[in-house]
């Protein structure tokens, strides 16, 4: 993984780079899981489920900020509505 961006040029811009980020860690959360399943580790088998399926909601999550977007595009007053579901997500 490289250096975390720090600007951006809009918040669609964040949420298709935050889906970005939630699909590479759930492709290594499932790595994880498939490399301790193969060795028979089945307690670190375990956490790499448990990771899993908490990638699985926050890539739902993304999601519906994505379809939103698509559905609506990039207005004014929906991306007010998006940035203050965005704000309440990671309090």
């Amino acid at each position: 993984m490289g250096v975390p961006k720090e600007s951006f040029s809009s918040l669609p811009e964040i949420i298709h780079d935050g889906y970005a980020h939630e699909v590479e860690i759930t492709k290594q959360c499932q790595a994880l899981t498939k490399a301790a399943f193969d060795e028979g580790n089945f307690m670190v088998m375990e956490l790499g489920l448990r990771y899993s399926k908490e990638q699985a909601e926050e890539l739902g999550k993304f999601q519906n900020l994505l379809d939103r977007l698509e559905a609506f595009g990039d207005t004014p007053e929906l991306l007010r509505e998006l940035d203050k579901e965005m704000q309440e997500l990671a309090e």
